[in-house]
């Protein structure tokens, strides 16, 4: 009985650790089975690559912004919409599936409305609405390398960065240092 006392006690204070590590890193539980279930297995490594392609385009995108540059813009979402149909809506199994599936048709959409945009101004209101679901997606599945949410509070907007520096993509001509990092992803 007294070894039964033991090992419970022991297995609560393993436990214990553990919510107190994920709880210093800002990771929730559930998050972090989410991420760990994403990335498990060869469909998932696939996944994982091509989600990280399409950040690359992201990423671009972003840039193109930032140097006001429409047609680089058109480009880079036409290169993303590319990356989003290979990925598909079904690469990833349980929990995280319904997860991506229910944001895949979202982003689609706004992928496809900065396509069409006829100017900088719709192509940036439309790079909220895709950086915002961005965020929700990378902080939940990660994206294996450091992600910046950076936040504009002159545009009230947000984006993802792959680099730590500021470069506002709403206001870059007044504002391009413009905002903050919200979170290292």
């Amino acid at each position: 009985m007294k070894n039964v006392v033991i090992t419970f006690s022991i297995l609560f204070a393993g436990m214990l650790l553990v919510s107190q590590a994920e709880a210093r890193s800002g990771q929730s539980h559930h998050a972090h089975l989410l991420h760990e279930a994403a990335y498990a297995g060869n469909d998932a490594d696939e996944f994982g690559a091509e989600f990280g392609a399409l950040m690359q385009d992201y990423f671009g995108l972003k840039e193109a912004l930032v140097e006001s540059d429409l047609e680089q813009a058109g480009s880079k979402s036409h290169a993303m919409g590319e990356r989003l149909d290979e990925i598909g809506p079904h690469r990833l199994e349980g929990d995280e599936h319904m997860f991506w599936m229910n944001r895949f048709e979202d982003l689609a959409g706004e992928i496809t409305a900065i396509h069409d945009a006829e100017n900088l101004d719709d192509v940036r209101e439309h790079f909220s609405s895709l950086s915002d679901q961005l965020v929700e997606i990378v902080s939940t599945l990660g994206t294996g390398d450091n992600v910046y949410h950076q936040y504009c509070p002159m545009a009230e907007a947000g984006w993802l960065s792959d680099e730590e520096e500021i470069r506002n993509p709403y206001k870059p001509e007044t504002m391009l240092g413009c905002g903050r990092i919200e979170a290292k992803m």
